[in-house]
């Protein structure tokens, strides 16, 4: 399949090296293939001493690649595709490309190639299984790894709704026969609610997905078989959600075992056991020291600096949103900061000690939501004479979505 689908590409050789390529990485010994590389590597540097690896030109192709997957469109994906296969079929490329980004090539190419009419489910899981093994053992010699790798799970959540698809006998071809049925019909039942979502995962579109998942979870238990929907339901929406990550606007500098967690009461809101542990990233890492603590938030929240889908604000009573406070030396530094980063700042309540991210961060978001309830609050809101931090949001960002409620 992978032959004929990067026809005109690469040639039948280099497929072939490609796919053998991901199933020996994750097979292979890691100290065997430490002492390989080195050998390796002295012939590359002796035989290729002109060859220059853009690294930050194959980074740029990834991230272009992965978001496109992200919003669904195959086509601005597959441009990159070609580049990404060049890449790993360069022994000195892959060798001098950090974990992280080996990584998010190999999860790029397994979604890449899940959105053709007829992937290679065992050549897709190859690939997910390199990504994994690699962000495993680089996470285990502790270079430089990220904790976990947002695109192998992505990559790993949508193979297994193809997988759930394919069994569910879902095409390409009918998945709009699927939609239409769904989306037109009167009666809902469980069955239609199941092959919509199946249906909506066999051409990407991710957004559809989520929406009728949650329609499959409203809907009554009914037996198709011995199989509960409504379980499969659930398991679904895990893996759509698994594709979904989640940080925080702002956080107390307590334990997160604290009832003042607002990392605690996050996860508390998903019952999946999953969904807890993998896709959630907290604020508080080191709670000895929290400027030692900033600096590893920084750099575990760079996937939100770079890009981040939606924000949802609270308000208090004295305009702050997030932890950005009036009359705050941290707050007022998170407020002009020109960078889209994490600081410290101080709430005139119990627990002083806060985390935020930046204003700049805040609004850089494709969508924001404001939650506000009571009239006090709403009156401040309306007040921009006094020019607080949740005014600038409004300031900033005049397509900000406000739900208000009296009580």
């Amino acid at each position: 399949t992978l032959v004929e689908q990067f026809a005109g590409v690469i040639n039948e050789d280099e497929c072939e090296k490609f796919i053998q390529r991901a199933a020996e990485r994750v097979l292979a010994d890691t100290q065997d293939e430490n002492h390989e590389d080195s050998k390796f590597l002295e012939v590359e540097e002796a035989q290729s001493t002109s060859e220059v690896v853009d690294l930050a030109s194959i980074h740029s192709k990834v991230e272009v690649a992965l978001q496109g997957l992200a919003e669904g469109s195959s086509a601005s994906s597959a441009t990159q595709r070609a580049a990404l296969i060049a890449f790993t079929n360069s022994e000195a490329s892959m060798r001098s490309a950090p974990a992280f980004l080996q990584a998010e090539i190999y999860s790029a190419l397994a979604m890449i190639e899940l959105n053709e009419n007829k992937a290679s489910f065992e050549s897709v899981e190859s690939l997910v299984n390199a990504a994994e093994q690699i962000s495993a053992e680089a996470k285990k010699e502790g270079i430089g790894a990220p904790q976990v790798s947002f695109p192998a799970i992505a990559a790993r959540a949508r193979l297994k709704l193809r997988i759930r698809a394919n069994e569910y006998n879902i095409t390409f071809e009918d998945h709009a026969k699927c939609i239409f049925e769904y989306e037109e019909g009167k009666a809902k039942s469980s069955e239609l609610s199941l092959r919509a979502v199946l249906a909506s995962v066999v051409v990407s579109d991710w957004e559809r997905a989520c929406n009728f998942s949650l329609d499959l979870l409203k809907s009554k238990s009914d037996i198709h078989g011995k199989e509960d929907l409504k379980t499969l339901g659930r398991e679904i929406c895990v893996e759509v959600i698994d594709s979904i990550n989640f940080g925080l606007v702002d956080e107390r500098y307590v334990n997160t075992l604290s009832e003042f967690s607002n990392e605690r009461l996050i996860r508390d809101c998903f019952t999946h056991e999953k969904v807890k542990k993998k896709n959630i990233t907290g604020m508080v890492f080191d709670e000895s020291d929290k400027y030692k603590n900033l600096q590893i938030v920084r750099e575990k929240y760079t996937l939100f600096i770079e890009r981040t889908d939606l924000v949802i604000l609270g308000m208090g009573k004295d305009g702050h949103t997030a932890s950005i406070f009036p009359d705050d030396e941290g707050s007022k530094t998170a407020y002009e900061s020109s960078e889209k980063t994490i600081f410290n700042t101080n709430a005139p309540d119990h627990p002083q000690d806060r985390i935020t991210c930046s204003m700049d961060l805040i609004c850089s978001a494709q969508t924001i939501i404001l939650f506000i309830s009571g009239m006090d609050k709403w009156q401040v809101l309306n007040d921009k004479t006094k020019k607080l931090p949740i005014h600038e949001v409004m300031k900033r960002r005049s397509d900000i979505n406000i739900f208000y409620s009296k009580a």
